[in-house]
């Protein structure tokens, strides 16, 4: 690429750390930030980081406004086959946090009837959407 080109990466701004640090709409920070920083140097890329709304990925890509994204899941795309992805970067899991006083959770059967936090937009693991639909 010549100076004048750019890599712009997306980020997405639901994201905390250990993902994203962000301040006034900036990438500061975290994982996607020392990943991204790492990668345009060692391929002696000039990278911009772009905040881009999960559910605004594909719009975007198509309009040349960010060129990759990571830490997205392939259920947020309309057509999924149109995309390349990469390995792995690591492993995550949905976990359940709750208050010491409460009685633990061995399975989503014990979630039933619970109020449960979650992002909206945010599509989770194939097991806990599954649960949350059959149960909503």
């Amino acid at each position: 690429m010549s100076g004048a080109e750019a890599v712009h990466r997306g980020f997405s701004p639901a994201d905390s750390l250990p993902y994203a640090e962000v301040h006034n709409h900036q990438l500061r920070g975290g994982f996607t930030h020392r990943l991204g920083s790492r990668v345009g140097q060692h391929l002696s890329l000039e990278l911009h980081f772009v905040e881009t709304p999960n559910r605004r990925i594909e719009e975007l890509i198509q309009r040349g406004r960010i060129h990759l994204i990571g830490n997205a899941n392939p259920e947020w795309a309309a057509e999924p086959q149109r995309y390349r992805r990469s390995p792995k970067l690591y492993q995550e899991a949905d976990v359940i946090h709750l208050h010491d006083r409460k009685a633990p959770v061995a399975g989503l059967q014990d979630l039933y009837g619970k109020v449960l936090g979650t992002r909206l937009g945010y599509v989770y693991s194939r097991p806990l959407m599954k649960a949350s639909r059959a149960n909503g």
